[in-house]
Parts: structure tokens; C-alpha cells; sequence
């Protein structure tokens, strides 16, 4: 990937607002450039590039996911478990019943995993 002079195809350094040296990573895709970075060493962008490049030819690189401005907000648990709530089918379940679900939920499971991310919970190792 290395050009003559050591210039390469895709690497862009700017100074940011700091006065610092940055990097950033042009890709062409489906037509249209995008821009990657700020990367702090030319090494690591020029990494990211060649991972970007064999993802293209492989048809599976997906700008968007290292964009993070068109990613989602990740629900939190929170907001799942409310809506989760409302939809049950409930039918045929006594009221008390459902009240100790509820209870157990906000009482025990919501303090401890309420605010996090729905995707950042997992099976403990």
C-alpha cells in the first residue's frame, strides 16, 4: 500500500483545534468518499485503511459502523423492561401475581442494570 515517497492513497494529516497532528482515512464507496479519523499515529490509520480496503473487496465493509454519528442510541435496560411490561400477556395470570413481577423487577433487577445498555449486558464468564 505504500506509495512512492511514502505518500499514500487515502491518508489525509490535518491539524486539529489543538495544534496537534491528526490523521484521517478517505475510502471511496459506492461512488462516495468517506472520511475516517482522527487516527494519532499515521500507522494506525493506515491500519484502519488496509482493513477497510480488504472489507471492500471481501463485499462487507459498511461505512456506518465506524461512523458514529449514524449509529443508534442503544436502548437501556430500562426502557426495554417498561416496554416489556406492557406487552405480556397477562390474561389468566392473578393480579398479586403480576404485581410480584413487577415488584421483583423494580426493586431488585432495575437498580443494579436499569442505565445500562441493552447490548452492553452479557453472560457473566
Amino acid at each position: 500500500m505504500a506509495r512512492k515517497g511514502r505518500v499514500d492513497r487515502g491518508l489525509l494529516r490535518k491539524t486539529d483545534a489543538t495544534g496537534r497532528l491528526v490523521w484521517y482515512v478517505r475510502v471511496y464507496h459506492e461512488g462516495k468518499e468517506r472520511r475516517f479519523g482522527s487516527f494519532a499515529s499515521k500507522t494506525a490509520a493506515r491500519e484502519f485503511y488496509e482493513k477497510a480496503k480488504r472489507e471492500q473487496k471481501e463485499g462487507r465493509f459498511f461505512p456506518e459502523r465506524y461512523q458514529a454519528r449514524h449509529r443508534p442510541k442503544p436502548i437501556l435496560f430500562q426502557e426495554y423492561v417498561e416496554s416489556w411490561l406492557e406487552t405480556q400477556p397477562l390474561k389468566g395470570k392473578k393480579p398479586t401475581t403480576v404485581h410480584s413481577y413487577e415488584g421483583r423487577i423494580r426493586k431488585r433487577i432495575l437498580p443494579v442494570f436499569g442505565s445500562v445498555a441493552l447490548p452492553a449486558i452479557t453472560l457473566a464468564p
